[in-house]
């Protein structure tokens, strides 16, 4: 499932790039700005970097990789930003009973050791990566911006919401410049907001490819009539989708409570919210959770959320309450 704009006028001016392996694209309304675009663009570029070189265990001044590194159950001052996403995962993870939770990474580590050497991880090796996987295991002090281990082999990964983070970031960084209309892509999440140059909201469509077997998205035609503005959309799914019934989907998502992959029919999502973090973390959870559970918990958490699944040797659709009244407002 394709996220991409409709129509992104000419007149609107837009910044591409590749930043630490992250595509991005931006368009500004050019009203609202004097000649300032390289200022802008070198902005952006350095929001990407200094987020990465936060968030990201993969360097040696990275301050989620020192926590990570540490072998304390102390508490660790870390940044503002850090503390935000670590407790918006926990209160996820609390909400969803433990299916989404950034302290999973181990899992796929030990599942893609296993995959180079073409076997099948052993049920006494899953449970000595489940023994320190879990947020419940993971303290908070917002106040203080610090977090601290009760087990000291847990292990944060914020990949999962770094790039609604960025997205979040750039967008603040743009309004904060007085930018009131733009439209921000990173990977498969959008935040757009107010108008393009000819006066008109913004444009998004949700793009499958097309079937091998008549099914009508009525979500995908909307969207790409309607106009959206001042909202975050994510999308996630089999980029070959309903190629055929029962077909595996591309789209590995891991249980971390079992520490095995999930088996479901659900095989597109696709979540609405102002804010592309939270959107981030309910796409991945929804994926996690299957078509019935998702279901559920999307209408008791009011997401914006389309789930596309299997039923019955077709494909089947559900809408949450919140996202037809969003769409009804497009």
């Amino acid at each position: 499932m394709l996220l991409s704009a409709c129509n992104l006028n000419n007149s609107n001016t837009d910044l591409n790039g590749l930043i630490t392996g992250n595509g991005y694209r931006i368009a500004l309304n050019p009203r609202d700005y004097k000649g300032e675009i390289d200022r802008f663009e070198e902005n952006i570029k350095k929001i990407i970097h200094d987020i990465d070189s936060k968030l990201f265990d993969g360097g040696e001044y990275s301050e989620i990789a020192g926590f990570n590194r540490s072998r304390t159950t102390e508490w660790v001052s870390v940044s503002p930003e850090i503390v935000m996403l670590v407790n918006l995962g926990k209160q996820v993870y609390e909400r969803s009973e433990g299916c989404f939770d950034l302290s999973a990474r181990p899992i796929i580590e030990l599942w893609d050791g296993a995959s180079r050497e073409e076997r099948t991880p052993r049920q006494e090796e899953v449970d000595r990566v489940l023994a320190h996987v879990g947020m419940s295991q993971v303290e908070i002090d917002p106040e203080n911006h610090r977090i601290r281990k009760q087990d000291p082999e847990i292990q944060i990964d914020l990949s999962p919401l770094a790039t609604g983070y960025k997205i979040s970031s750039i967008a603040s960084f743009l309004e904060r410049e007085g930018i009131q209309n733009y439209w921000i892509k990173l990977d498969n999440e959008i935040k757009v907001k107010g108008h393009k140059a000819d006066g008109k909201a913004w444009r998004v469509a949700i793009d499958a490819m097309k079937p091998t077997k008549p099914f009508t998205l009525d979500e995908v035609t909307l969207l790409k009539k309607r106009e959206l503005e001042g909202v975050s959309l994510v999308a996630t799914g089999d980029y070959h989708p309903f190629s055929r019934v029962g077909a595996q989907s591309d789209i590995l998502v891991f249980n971390p409570k079992t520490g095995r992959p999930v088996s479901n029919y659900l095989r597109h999502v696709a979540v609405l919210d102002e804010d592309p973090v939270w959107a981030a973390a309910w796409n991945s959870t929804l994926l996690c959770l299957g078509e019935k559970e998702a279901a559920k918990v999307a209408q008791v958490e009011q997401l914006g959320a389309l789930l596309i699944y299997e039923e019955r040797f077709d494909f089947d659709q559900y809408r949450s309450k919140a996202f037809l009244t969003a769409i009804k407002r497009l």
